[in-house]
């Protein structure tokens, strides 16, 4: 399973800016809906939003993994995007975030659903590619990083 399989140019949001956790859920399902991805943003936003209620998904590093199973999707979306400053996301205590990987399945792909959270998890460990991905400035810029460290990771 590679991450790059799942990455499309369209859904790889350079300059993302928001204030905190719900402003940058509503901007990221925004970005869903401007790209006719969802038919709903705002459904979008509160699944993610009941998620972040249960547990934060802010991972350390400068990372968030916003994910939801959300019935009105067909397919496994996954959206990048990267803050040119750092977002208030999470608890206080949590570190904010630049990078953000938003992941929504549909029901019945809780399997496919977790191995990418898995591997999200697992790639923004490898050294230098949270960096990497903070210091790009175009869409194949982060579709380069990713396939590299997609490449180093089998």
């Amino acid at each position: 399973m590679r991450l790059a399989d799942y990455v499309r140019s369209e859904l790889i949001l350079q300059g993302l800016h928001a204030d905190d956790t719900e402003s940058t859920i509503r901007a990221l399902s925004q970005h869903l809906a401007d790209q006719h991805v969802v038919e709903d943003g705002a459904e979008v936003s509160q699944a993610l939003m009941e998620r972040e209620r249960l547990h934060t998904t802010a991972v350390g590093h400068g990372v968030a993994i916003p994910h939801a199973t959300v019935s009105s999707v067909d397919s496994t979306i996954l959206l990048v995007a990267v803050a040119p400053d750092a977002i208030r996301f999470g608890p206080p205590e949590s570190e904010p975030c630049r990078i953000f990987f938003l992941l929504l399945s549909p029901p019945g792909r809780e399997s496919e659903h977790i191995k990418l959270l898995a591997r999200l998890s697992r790639l923004v460990r490898h050294p230098g590619f949270v960096e990497k991905l903070g210091g790009t400035r175009s869409t194949e810029d982060v579709l380069d990083a990713i396939r590299d460290v997609d490449a180093q990771h089998v």
